[in-house]
């Protein structure tokens, strides 16, 4: 798993490269970061690129500017948040604390708080959250478009129909095909998989006799699969 890893980067903030990138690699799991992209107070193409690139992004807020009793936040952590949220990434907010929790667009949502004296609970919290993202999940996948339901739909129990899906891992190793069913619900036919891991790409195959579609590869947590005819 590649994870992005935003913060504010000076001296109070040494411990997170000393400490939280070493606990990442612990898990195996590879650190990005865009120490070397920015070149003013906003996030860049380029560390959006990155962002979307990852699979996960760990954001922390730290203090800055202390203003009517609380202190601000670095913008451009709040910037990569929202990029990740609005990318559909695994995203967890670490909040230094006495921070304004109404600064940033991601106000309500929950987040590890931490006090700079007390860094082993946050880090410990920090290792719980990356070991659910290792969780394997098993994701209901809706197959689209319509036309595919249409054509698909009155094969579903004739004999000889299949629907498979073949996996491809962090190292380009593609892994199946691995039988499975599609399930007719109310207005769409979706298919529901075991044991995906979040850096697994996916992609489903139907076939009934000489015809048949497939998908693209696509994450798990894309939850609309379009298939097309091959």
């Amino acid at each position: 798993m590649r994870i992005f890893v935003g913060y504010h980067y000076g001296d109070n903030e040494a411990w997170v490269k000393n400490l939280v990138y070493r606990l990442i690699e612990a898990f195996g799991d590879e650190v990005e970061s865009g120490e070397k992209l920015y070149k003013g107070p906003n996030i860049s193409a380029a560390i959006t690129e990155k962002i979307e690139s990852c699979d996960a992004l760990i954001g922390i807020a730290t203090r800055d500017k202390l203003v009517d009793g609380y202190y601000t936040t670095h913008p451009w952590v709040q910037h990569e948040l929202v990029a990740a949220q609005q990318a559909r990434k695994l995203w967890v907010q670490v909040r230094e604390t006495q921070l304004d929790r109404r600064q940033g667009i991601l106000e309500g949502t929950q987040y590890i708080e931490y006090e700079s004296t007390n860094l082993p609970e946050c880090l410990v919290k920090l290792a719980e959250a990356i070991g659910e993202w290792h969780k394997p999940r098993n994701p209901l996948l809706y197959l689209l478009p319509a036309e595919f339901a249409t054509a698909v739909t009155p094969l579903l129990d004739r004999r000889g129909f299949l629907a498979r899906y073949r996996l491809l891992d962090r190292n380009h190793s593609e892994i199946g095909p691995f039988d499975t069913r599609i399930v007719n619900t109310p207005g769409r036919l979706c298919v529901k998989l075991k044991d995906i891991s979040p850096e697994h790409l996916i992609q489903i195959e139907v076939c009934f006799g000489k015809w048949c579609w497939k998908s693209g590869w696509v994450k798990g947590d894309d939850n609309n699969i379009f298939m097309e005819p091959s």
